[in-house]
């Protein structure tokens, strides 16, 4: 939940500016092309709350191939088999799922700030494994690979206590996903790399954790927003990521749709690829027309060559 302290000061590149950044990106770039392109579905959530089989129906038709629920929003109460039913019909696999806690059926009719403080509350890392234990079943119907944790409180690795507090935690519930056939899932924010002690949160991470239960998902914006190079993560650490999340940074340093923005993304992907990543999921954390970015998203990243 970490991410909504952000959302506020996140503004839209200008059309003028998302042109010039596109040419020459498409001029230069190579001939391999990404075969399935995924959507993180928190990019159309307020959509999947009105409408969540024709906002699937809509994400398939533009393209889309895998789809990541969001830790906002996840089934939305639907049965698990009943999803995943739809999403064979529709040609979508959902290769991950994100860990939600479990949560009291009227939570929706709480005052917002009330139902954010107990979402962090139930889905606190005091309540992990538990949580975990509670997703078993839709993980299974669903056929995720893994379950992914969106965040951690910074506070909860600010000093070195903290770190190997959370790694152990994570090799706990790297070791129950694979009781279960998947693995344990992190996903960063640009908070995950303020040094405590001279020392990367998520790199400590990606040292402490065992690789056979415990993979990370790659954030290239909020990356990107905290001074690092994700190419450089992604040739010293490849083999631990099961996925990137394809974001673009508009010049102001807030959300852009995919190719609208000052990102990379042919070389990013030609590193991803190199180090054996192989789902991409375009998100939007804030986007004004969710529908439009994320077909804009997606027409950008299948006409793209790296």
């Amino acid at each position: 939940m970490q991410r909504r302290q952000f959302l506020q000061a996140a503004l839209h590149t200008s059309a003028a500016a998302a042109g010039l950044l596109l040419a020459p990106r498409l001029a230069t770039a190579a001939g391999q092309s990404l075969d399935a392109i995924g959507l993180q579905l928190y990019t159309v959530n307020s959509a999947m709350a009105a409408d969540f089989e024709g906002t699937l129906r809509a994400v398939a038709a533009i393209g889309y191939r895998e789809v990541e629920f969001s830790t906002a929003g996840g089934l939305f109460g639907r049965p698990p088999d009943e999803v995943r039913a739809l999403l064979d019909e529709l040609g979508l696999r959902a290769p991950f799922g994100r860990l939600r806690p479990e949560l009291p059926v009227d939570i929706t009719q709480l005052p917002r700030d009330e139902a954010m403080a107990l979402f962090r509350k139930l889905g606190g890392t005091d309540r992990l494994l538990g949580n975990l234990k509670a997703m078993l079943p839709e993980a299974r119907a669903m056929q995720y690979q893994a379950i992914v944790l969106s965040a951690v409180p910074p506070t909860e690795m600010a000093d070195e206590a903290g770190l190997a507090r959370m790694a152990d935690l994570f090799n706990a519930a790297g070791k129950l996903c694979a009781e279960h056939g998947m693995r344990f899932g992190y996903h960063n924010h640009d908070f995950d790399f303020s040094p405590v002690n001279g020392v990367l949160p998520y790199e400590y991470l990606l040292q402490h954790t065992d690789p056979d239960s415990v993979s990370f998902q790659l954030d290239l914006f909020w990356a990107s927003k905290a001074g690092q190079d994700p190419q450089r993560l992604l040739r010293d650490y490849g083999a631990r990521f099961n996925s990137c999340h394809m974001k673009d940074m508009g010049a102001d340093g807030g959300f852009a749709d995919v190719g609208a923005g000052t990102l990379d993304f042919p070389a990013l992907t030609r590193a991803a690829v190199a180090a054996g990543v192989s789902h991409f999921f375009v998100e939007h954390d804030q986007p004004q027309q969710p529908m439009d970015s994320a077909r804009s998203s997606f027409r950008y990243l299948a006409d793209m060559r790296f």
